[in-house]
C-alpha cells in the first residue's frame, strides 16, 4: 500500500496539488486509486481550475 500512497502524491505534486491527508485517506481505499487519481486530475485540469489543496469535501464532489 505504501507504494500506492506514494504514487498517488506523487501524481498530484506534480500536478501542483497538495492532497489534504482525508483526501489520501479516502482515495487509497478505493478499488483503482491511481486510476481514480489520473480521473480527478483530468478533470481539474479540464475546468482549469487553480486548486491549490484538494480537500475530502472537494474530492468527494469531484468523484460523486
Amino acid at each position: 500500500m505504501q507504494g500506492k500512497i506514494e504514487k498517488i502524491t506523487e501524481r498530484f505534486i506534480m500536478e501542483g496539488i497538495c492532497l489534504a491527508p482525508e483526501a489520501l485517506d479516502f482515495l487509497i481505499k478505493l478499488e483503482e486509486p491511481l486510476e481514480v487519481a489520473e480521473k480527478i486530475i483530468a478533470n481539474i485540469k479540464k475546468n482549469n481550475d487553480s486548486l491549490v489543496v484538494l480537500t475530502l469535501d472537494i474530492l468527494k464532489n469531484i468523484f460523486i
